[in-house]
C-alpha cells in the first residue's frame, strides 16, 4: 500500500517536468504579434506641353528604352532586373499601339555615330520619337515603429525597437528625339507591405539573426532571402509602373 503514494509522487514529477518542457518550448518560438505597414511615398509624374502634343498628334509614337542604370540587388532566382523591366515596358508599350524600336538596332547606329549624345543626328537613323531612358533602379528602405495588434489597436514598439523594409524606386526621363529635349521626368516607388506583413516577436534567448527581437521574417525562413527581391514581386512592381507610365501619357 505503501507504494501507491510514492506512485503518485512519480506521476506528479513526471507532469511536472513535462509542464516547464511545453512552457519553454512555447516561450522559446516566435509568436506573431500582428502586423506592420508602412507609409507609401507618392509618384512624382511629370511631363511637358511639347510631350502632350506630341502624343495628341501622334497617336502612335515610336520609343525606344535604353537601360543607363546598373542595378545594387540580384532577385531570388538570379534574375537580371533589366531584362524584367525592358520587356515589361516593350509589352505594355506595344499594347497601347507605341510602336517600340530595336534596341539593338539603335546601339548599332549610336555606336557608328561614335557614340554622340544629340539624339536629334540620330533620328532619321533610326525613325525614333522618343526615347525612354532608365536612369535609375534602386532599393529604398522603409522604416516604422509602429503596428497593428491582433485586436486592430494601434501600438509602438519599445525602445530601440523598429521594422525595416526594402521597396523599389524607378527613375526615368524621356527624350524627344527630334529636338533633343527632355520631355518628361517619372519616379515611381513600390511599396512593400502592402495589406500588412505579419509581425513576429521573438525572446531574447533566440533573437532574429539581424533583426533583433521583432521582425517581419517568420520563424525557420533563411535570413539571405529576406535581403534579395523576389523575382515574382518585381515582375509585379514593373508590370504596375509600366501601367501608369501608359496612363499618364494618355490622360492627356
Amino acid at each position: 500500500m505503501k507504494k501507491i503514494p510514492s506512485l503518485f509522487k512519480h506521476l506528479i514529477g513526471i507532469s511536472s517536468i513535462l509542464i516547464s518542457i511545453i512552457f519553454l518550448i512555447a516561450s522559446s518560438s516566435a509568436k506573431n504579434i500582428g502586423t506592420v505597414s508602412f507609409n507609401s511615398k507618392n509618384d512624382d509624374l511629370f511631363s511637358k506641353d511639347a510631350l502632350k502634343s506630341l502624343i495628341k498628334k501622334n497617336k502612335n509614337p515610336s520609343v525606344l528604352i535604353r537601360n543607363l542604370n546598373s542595378y545594387s540587388f540580384q532577385t531570388v532566382a538570379k534574375t537580371d532586373p533589366s531584362s524584367v523591366l525592358i520587356n515589361s515596358f516593350e509589352r505594355t508599350l506595344l499594347k497601347n499601339n507605341f510602336s517600340v524600336r530595336d534596341r539593338a538596332l539603335f546601339e548599332k547606329s549610336y555606336n557608328q555615330a561614335q557614340g554622340v549624345l544629340d539624339y536629334s543626328k540620330m533620328s532619321e537613323l533610326t525613325n525614333t520619337d522618343l526615347i525612354m531612358e532608365i536612369i535609375g533602379f534602386s532599393n529604398v528602405t522603409y522604416t516604422t515603429n509602429m503596428y497593428t495588434s491582433k485586436t486592430l489597436i494601434q501600438k509602438t514598439l519599445p525602445v530601440p525597437y523598429n521594422i525595416t523594409q526594402t521597396g523599389l524606386k524607378l527613375d526615368i526621363k524621356l527624350i524627344h528625339v527630334k529636338t533633343n529635349e527632355i520631355v518628361g521626368t517619372y519616379t515611381f516607388y513600390e511599396l512593400p507591405c502592402v495589406g500588412g506583413c505579419a509581425l513576429y516577436k521573438y525572446p531574447k534567448s533566440m533573437m532574429y539573426q539581424g533583426g533583433g527581437v521583432y521582425s517581419i521574417v517568420p520563424p525557420k525562413t533563411a535570413p539571405s532571402y529576406n535581403l534579395m527581391i523576389d523575382d515574382s514581386r518585381l515582375q509585379e512592381f514593373v508590370d504596375d509602373v509600366t501601367t501608369k507610365f501608359v496612363e499618364h501619357l494618355k490622360a492627356d
